[in-house]
């Protein structure tokens, strides 16, 4: 860098300048820089690393020709050897390679270049750089089945390059609905004891760790699943019992199509009780699959017990069967416990039983349920909802019917105190017959029955059947406790009662606890099959004939053990026998069939009622009516040793007919009913009921019959507020006291509704409150002087405004909880003042989740989407007016249904 020019001028006169000029100094470098010797950066020389970017600095560069180094040119591969070009790439003294391929040979070559433009001859090698980006794979595997809690796991992997340092092993516990755990972390072994508990079902999966750090993910769903085979669940042999109101081991009971029917599944474990099992029922039609149902138990689950008992309804596995699979004809019923698997087992060839059973049809139950209001310190007592409800449903659950038609009616006005139950069956049984006049004799086997709610312990109205059988019958309803489960006696009050009117006499129980208590029925059944008036011959739980109840009417199914009594007892707790479920519906079958009468010509009858004391044949007569146009269809006895005579003023007998009295008598109520309709025969001056041998009581037949014009209201006008005022005249020629009872037509007298008991005045206050709406609606008024009948109705028609439908129960309760599987039984009991029971479409159902699910009054689905359901019944009568009522529900997961997630994310690194 010292290097200078002079020059001197000379002329041709050979003149020399004398002084020079300078140029410089000139900077010669001909000597090529040296390379660096000192190297750093991200990466160790030999050491597998997972970053495939190596950033590299260097330094110790020099040049001996005094120009300086000026920059330098670098190249990766795979020589330790190479020279890079003579392209400048960087002034810099660091670089940041691009992604390197995976390899252990990577090397990094720099060669200098000075100021003077002078390369290096040679290059700097760094190297060798070991590049690793492939995670290594590995996997666990353990035994299918272990027989010991404690079993050996091993896990094993490859990695093509940098080679495995160590694993992670994890486990689920299947059984418990479990979250992958970590057993074994950053472990260099590759087995391991693994110590489960018995019956549990364990997964596995590992995740490798190469010496460059990369990490396995871990796999969606393990490598293998060791079950720790201990237990054994085992479905019981006969395991089947398909029950809808009492049922044995064999089925052998009665079963009816589209009733609402519970399987209950008996299981059994060998090793203890086992919490939380699952179980499914499948459903064939012959070779054809109907579906899979879950367990109704709470949470579709029950714990399986090494001793389980009959009589606990969650000791054994029960299925709610939608009605609508179960139409006439034979179904199958397969159980299988353990399914979806959840516990390891020993030996699963034992975990299905089958039973197939036959479905018949039943004829329809045509009931009326009728409230008997009186008055009782000052004001009207009613039946309640509650007790009509209860009724309804325990009737459904406990009589051999799918189908109840309810007719819900009252007396108006009321009694003036609680009356008997002799009394309210005398009106029952004249409404009765002024409701099929006409030749209406379709409804001809349809029962009335009347409630009169109690709630003091002053007075008690007995229950009380005409006949046995008969088609009215009465008795009381109220709260109670005690072995009662729901509460209320009217239900089981009154399948007694209505028990008389199909046929069935009392049932015997034992002990004997008292007059007119436990072992003192009247006329007791001696055909009845079970000791004590039992339920079943025996209470040895497994013995196959051993008969079990389930009473579905409650909220949660009540299990009746064998120790209760028949319901014809007057013993408690009581349920409803086989022999008397099917006498039940071997009489509803009969009265469709052979029992039905031909249908008799509609002549003028004559109504008798009264009451006789067969011991002394002591007769007391009520009110006589003369009908026209009637059937005959009370059901005299032909055969009976009492008569009803008709005769003329000679004392001749025009007409002689054999009856029975109705009813059984009691050491406390030896009264018996005479209840007759027979043909009029013109002429009659005398009735008389006579025993075989003698004239018991003569009822005399005035000259002229009555009169009576209805008064109030009026035809024309629109009856509002809350009761009305009806009035007649009345007069009898002969100077005799008059009894009236009224009807109430809301189709302009098409059809009439009785609306009375016997009515001493001509003036009442009918309640317009529960007065059915019409616009063409008429009051009638009978008029009897004790034999000789009048009638009038009201000129022209009046309005009563429409009613909405009365929503009067619904199931399930509000914040029921299902799993998704499990069928959920929508019911409904609903009501409509004008139309009576809607029609299934008529019943609406939606969900705040799903939308609309279906229609009717009962409705069976498994389908709801899991959460918390607002669920809402509709009821449209045939005007449009609507009533809705809504409760909550809620649907969870299945059990053993996962509930951990794992999110992968991409992994980042920052240098």
């Amino acid at each position: 860098n010292h290097w200078y020019a002079h020059v001197r001028v000379r002329d041709l006169a050979g003149n020399w300048s004398t002084a020079a000029r300078h140029l410089g100094p000139f900077y010669i470098d001909l000597t090529p820089p040296t390379n660096p010797t000192t190297f750093g950066g991200s990466h160790t020389i030999g050491v597998w690393s997972n970053d495939p970017t190596i950033f590299i600095t260097w330094s110790g560069a020099t040049d001996p020709g005094g120009s300086g180094v000026y920059g330098y040119s670098y190249q990766w591969d795979v020589s330790p050897v190479a020279l890079p070009d003579s392209t400048l790439d960087t002034t810099g003294n660091s670089m940041t390679s691009g992604i390197l391929a995976t390899s252990n040979n990577r090397w990094f070559h720099v060669r200098t270049r000075d100021l003077a433009g002078n390369w290096s001859t040679s290059a700097a090698h760094r190297g060798a750089f070991y590049i690793d980006t492939t995670p290594p794979s590995s996997s666990a595997s353990s035994p299918n089945s272990s027989g010991s809690t404690s079993f050996l796991v091993t896990w094993s992997g490859s990695d093509a390059h940098s080679g495995i340092d160590n694993y992670d092993v994890q486990y689920r516990d299947t059984t418990v609905n479990g979250a992958w755990t970590t057993w074994k972390s950053a472990t260099s072994t590759t087995s391991g004891t693994f110590n489960g508990t018995s019956g549990h079902i364990y997964q596995f999966r590992s995740r490798a760790r190469d010496n460059a750090g990369n990490l396995e993910a871990y796999p969606g769903v393990a490598d293998d699943t060791t079950e720790v085979a201990t237990l054994d669940f085992f479905a019981r042999n006969p395991g089947i019992e398909v029950n809808q109101a009492i049922q044995d081991l064999n089925n052998s009971v009665v079963l009816i199509a589209r009733k609402r029917t519970f399987v209950r599944c008996y299981v059994q474990s060998d090793s203890g009780n086992i919490a939380s099992v699952n179980a499914r029922l499948r459903v064939y039609r012959g070779a054809t699959y109907w579906g899979i149902l879950s367990p109704a138990n709470s949470g579709a689950t029950i714990t399986v017990r090494s001793s389980p008992d009959r009589g606990q309804l969650n000791h054994a596995y029960y299925f709610d069967v939608p009605t609508g699979w179960l139409s006439a004809g034979s179904v199958r019923f397969e159980c299988e416990v353990n399914t979806p698997k959840k516990y390891a087992e020993n030996d699963y060839g034992n975990n299905v039983r089958s039973a197939t059973v036959s479905f018949v049809e039943a004829p329809d139950m045509d009931v009326w349920w009728i409230d008997i209001p009186y008055n009782y310190g000052g004001s009207t007592r009613h039946v309640r909802s509650v007790d009509r409800t209860r009724l309804t449903k325990w009737t459904k659950a406990a009589y051999p019917i799918n189908k109840l038609n309810v007719t819900y009616a009252y007396l108006d006005p009321p009694y003036g105190s609680l009356p008997t139950a002799s009394t309210v069956n005398d009106d029952l049984w004249w409404n009765k017959i002024k409701k099929f006049l006409n030749f209406d004799f379709s409804p001809l086997y349809q029962r009335w029955y009347a409630q009169a709610l109690q709630v003091d312990g002053n007075t008690f109205m007995r229950g009380r059947s005409m006949g046995i059988p008969e088609a009215v019958a009465s008795g009381p309803t109220g709260d109670t406790g005690g072995w009662d489960p729901d509460g209320n006696y009217g239900d089981w009050y009154g399948g007694h009662e209505n028990g008389h009117s199909y046929g069935r006499a009392h049932v015997k129980g034992g002990p004997y606890a008292g007059s007119g208590s436990c072992g003192d029925e009247a006329g007791p059944d001696n055909s009845y099959p079970y000791t004590q008036g039992r339920l079943s011959p025996g209470t040895s739980m497994w013995a196959n004939n051993t008969l079990y109840g389930v009473d579905w009417s409650l909220t949660t199914p009540l299990i009746v053990t064998p120790d209760w009594y028949d319901v014809m007892t007057y013993c408690g707790p009581q349920w409803i026998s086989d022999y008397t479920y099917e006498a039940i519906y071997n009489r509803m079958v009969a009265e469709e069939g052979t029992l039905r009468p031909e249908r008799v010509q509609g002549v003028e009858r004559l109504v008798i009622m009264g009451k006789i004391v067969t011991a002394t044949n002591t007769v007391t007569l009520s009110t006589f009516y003369r009908v026209p146009n009637a059937d005959d269809w009370a059901g005299r006895d032909l055969s009976g040793t009492y008569h009803i005579k008709l005769l003329d003023a000679s004392n001749v007998v025009l007409a002689d007919y054999n009856f029975s009295p109705r009813g059984v008598t009691e050491v406390d109520d030896p009264e018996q009913d005479i209840t007759e309709l027979v043909p009029w025969v013109t002429g009659t001056q005398k009735i008389v009921i006579a025993s075989a041998t003698q004239h018991l009581i003569t009822r005399t037949v005035s000259a002229n019959a009555p009169t009576v014009t209805v008064q109030a209201p009026g035809g024309g006008i629109t009856l509002t507020g809350s009761s009305v005022i009806v009035s007649w005249s009345a007069s009898d020629p002969d100077g005799e006291s008059l009894t009236f009872s009224l009807d109430y037509s809301q189709d302009g007298g098409a059809t009439w509704l009785p609306l009375s008991g016997q009515i001493p005045s001509t003036t009442i206050a009918i309640d317009l409150t529960l007065l059915p709406g019409g616009t063409q609606g008429k009051f009638r008024v009978w008029a009897s002087d004790g034999v000789n009948t009048a009638t009038d109705e009201t000129e022209g028609t009046f309005v009563v405004p429409q009613k909405a439908p009365q929503i009067l129960a619904v199931d399930p309760p509000d914040g029921t909880t299902y799993v998704i599987s499990q069928t959920i039984s929508f019911e409904a009991e609903v009501y409509d003042p004008e139309d009576g029971t809607l029609p299934e479409g008529n019943l609406q159902w939606s969900s705040s989740l799903d939308g609309v699910l279906g229609t009717g009054a009962l409705l069976q689905l498994d389908t709801l989407s899991i959460g918390s359901h607002i669920i809402t019944l509709t009821a449209t009568d045939s005007n449009g007016a609507q009533t809705t009522q809504s409760f909550t529900i809620n649907v969870t997961a299945e059990p053993g249904t996962p509930t951990d997630t794992e999110l992968y994310l991409p992994l980042i690194t920052k240098n």
